[in-house]
């Protein structure tokens, strides 16, 4: 209850909430946003990775076979949970960056070219 006083005006309680930026996510409304890297060899055969949500849950995000630089991957129900609604999430989605190695040997350079040459046939 409310302190009413016949002699003052009663006024409106204002909150405000601020969110602070999170290390790995980026919050667009219900959605969930982050940016993971990945090597090379992983970015042409297979990766996976572990990623602890708020709660402590594990959400496993991966790709199969060639994963180009700058792929979208949408893991649905990962996201915040929906004003107003119990069960219902929004989504997550991992732009996935590509680490290309700094350098390589000679060995490297022409066991690359040459694999690379036989797929052109």
């Amino acid at each position: 209850m409310a302190n009413d006083d016949p002699d003052y005006t009663t006024g409106d309680l204002v909150i405000v909430v601020k969110e602070l930026p999170h290390g790995l996510f980026v919050r667009k409304e219900n959605d969930l946003h982050l940016k993971m890297s990945i090597g090379l060899g992983e970015a042409v055969t297979k990766f996976t990775r572990n990623i602890t949500h708020f709660d402590n849950h594990t959400v496993e995000i991966h790709g199969e076979g060639i994963t180009q630089p700058g792929t979208v991957k949408k893991i649905a129900f990962e996201g915040m949970p929906m004003h107003g609604s119990g069960s219902q999430r929004g989504d997550l989605y991992a732009e996935i960056k590509v680490m290309f190695p700094q350098s390589l040997t000679d060995p490297q350079k022409a066991a690359l070219k040459e694999f690379f040459s036989k797929r052109k046939s």
